[in-house]
Formats: structure tokens, C-alpha cells, sequence
């Protein structure tokens, strides 16, 4: 899907609507017409077409949480390599070892208080929202990787001194 820069409504809400990047060869080719708004039986409520003549293909309006989700696709993101050490006196990022990031926090590993520690420490240190690492694996181990979004692994090694 990709944005095509024209806006559609959901209750309250003004949402992107994206466009549909596969249509069938025919409607590309110009020889069927396309879907509709109208009350035609078989026709799509969530397609239609642009002004003019041109056939610009199906649209869907997609919700805050597809919108989301889309976008995180779409967006760059990083892999990071960490070796944790719960129960630390302070909080801190200690530098790289044979490419994986050392790290420590004060949070016991109990119920994931050390995962999200260190997913808050790596978001500070990035400057990024919290939400933004995630955990991809290790959630038990004490080698980890995780996922940051919004960034790519150049920014990464950048921000953090990295190999």
C-alpha cells in the first residue's frame, strides 16, 4: 500500500487513505471500469475513484493502529546486539564487546523490570520513545537483541560509539 494523498473520514477522525499498490491487470489495462461508492451489489464501500478521468485505483482508509503499523514497515529500524547485567549499583551503557553492547541496569530480572530498564536505557541514550525498542529475543537470557524503530544501524553505531 502506498499513501496517495487523499484523506478519508472514520467517525470523528481525518485518516490517510493508502492506496492498493496490486490491481487487476484489467482495470490497469483500461478495459474494465472500476468500483464505485454507489449501492451496486459486488461493489467495495472502501474503494473509489480519483477526480478526473484517470483511474487512480481502490483506496482503504486504515485506523490509527494499521496507520501504525504500516508505518513501522515502512520506517527504518535497527537490530542491537546487548549483554545485560541486572542487579547493577546505576544504570549505564559500558561500551562494546566483540560487537555486542554491555550493558547494565539496577532492575532485578523478575516479571521483565530488567527488559524494560534496558529498553528505557536504550531509548534515552538514542533519543527516542520508549515504545520504539522493543524485545526480540532473550527475555530470560542475559544476551539480548533488540529492535529500535525510527532509526537505522548507522545512527545506531553512531549514537552509541559503536564498532
Amino acid at each position: 500500500m502506498v499513501p496517495c494523498g487523499s484523506v478519508g473520514t472514520l467517525g470523528c477522525a481525518t485518516i490517510p487513505c493508502y492506496r492498493v499498490a496490486r490491481l487487476p491487470a484489467a482495470i490497469v489495462q483500461g478495459t474494465r471500469t472500476p468500483p464505485s461508492h454507489g449501492g451496486n451489489p459486488g461493489s467495495n464501500p472502501g474503494s473509489g475513484t480519483a477526480e478526473g478521468s484517470a483511474y487512480a485505483g481502490p483506496f482503504v482508509v486504515l485506523g490509527p493502529v494499521l496507520r501504525r503499523r504500516l508505518q513501522r514497515v515502512t520506517e527504518p529500524s535497527a537490530t542491537l546486539s546487548v549483554r545485560l547485567r541486572p542487579r547493577a549499583g546505576r544504570d549505564a551503557l559500558e561500551g562494546w564487546r566483540d560487537g555486542v553492547l554491555q550493558a547494565r541496569v539496577a532492575a532485578p530480572p523478575v516479571d521483565g523490570k530488567a527488559n524494560r530498564a534496558l529498553c528505557r536505557l536504550v531509548a534515552g541514550e538514542l533519543g527516542v520513545a520508549p515504545s520504539r525498542v522493543t524485545l526480540v529475543r532473550g527475555e530470560r537470557g542475559r544476551e539480548k537483541v533488540l529492535r529500535v524503530e525510527g532509526v537505522d544501524d548507522a545512527a545506531v553505531r553512531e549514537r552509541l560509539g559503536g564498532p
